[in-house]
């Protein structure tokens, strides 16, 4: 079955349908939490031009527990509905061009909530992008991130 997103017209519901759950078995298995079942191997982008013994092994020290956070405290194998802040399925809103906060809450028998704060402060070091996101990402991991960046491309 293939996963399938359906989302509202005005962009702040959506539902998941198609994922296969992981087994029981895989999610108490601490040495499984290290893998990357989603993304085994890195993405082209990742590391060009090395060898590529040393893209995996770099991308698995970048994306330490990613099992964990998809599938023991995320829902990244369930299928569940989601509603917050248009676009829902946005991380945050640096996607769309703009700045503030993102909220969105997955229903599950747990809500699982989620909000992203994207703003732009000019300070004398110049211009600065402030990304910052906490909780299950409309996606279904756990997130949390904090970025303060330089802004002048």
């Amino acid at each position: 079955m293939t996963e399938e997103w359906t989302v509202s017209d005005d962009g702040t519901q959506a539902t998941v349908a198609g994922r296969e759950p992981i087994s029981l078995w895989w999610k108490i298995n601490v040495i499984w939490w290290f893998g990357n079942h989603g993304d085994p191997l890195p993405p082209d982008w990742y590391r060009p031009g090395e060898a590529q013994w040393q893209r995996v092994l770099f991308w698995y020290f970048r994306n330490p527990l990613v099992n964990f956070n998809d599938y023991v405290v995320g829902v990244v194998d369930r299928n569940y509905s989601v509603s917050g802040t248009s676009p829902v399925l946005a991380r945050d809103l640096l996607a769309v061009q703009r700045t503030g906060f993102k909220v969105s809450v997955i229903h599950t028998a747990v809500p699982l909530p989620y909000v992203s704060f994207t703003g732009m402060k000019r300070t004398w070091l110049g211009n600065r992008r402030i990304l910052f996101h906490a909780g299950w990402a409309p996606q279904g991991d756990l997130a949390i991130k904090f970025n303060i960046t330089s802004d002048d491309s």
